[in-house]
């Protein structure tokens, strides 16, 4: 069963188990891959949002934004 979500992120992992890189689909449309290194981004090319990845400790956050307004309750 395929449901296609409006934003979407689908995380790619090595053989080794690490992650590699997360693929971005926005408006329903596949807009990129970002590598998983730290402050990597990509903006979806039909509504202008940009999804940023930042890594921490043991960690990774996916911040998506809207005209300078982060969604994701950090500031």
């Amino acid at each position: 069963m395929s449901k296609k979500y409006p934003v979407d992120y689908r995380v790619n992992l090595g053989q080794n188990g690490n992650v590699i890189s997360i693929e971005v689909t926005c408006c329903k449309r596949r807009i990129g891959e970002l590598r998983y290194h730290d402050e990597q981004s990509i903006t979806c090319p039909v509504c202008g949002a940009r999804h940023l990845l930042r890594l921490q400790y043991n960690h990774f956050h996916l911040a998506l934004t809207e005209s300078g307004i982060t969604l994701t309750g950090e500031t």
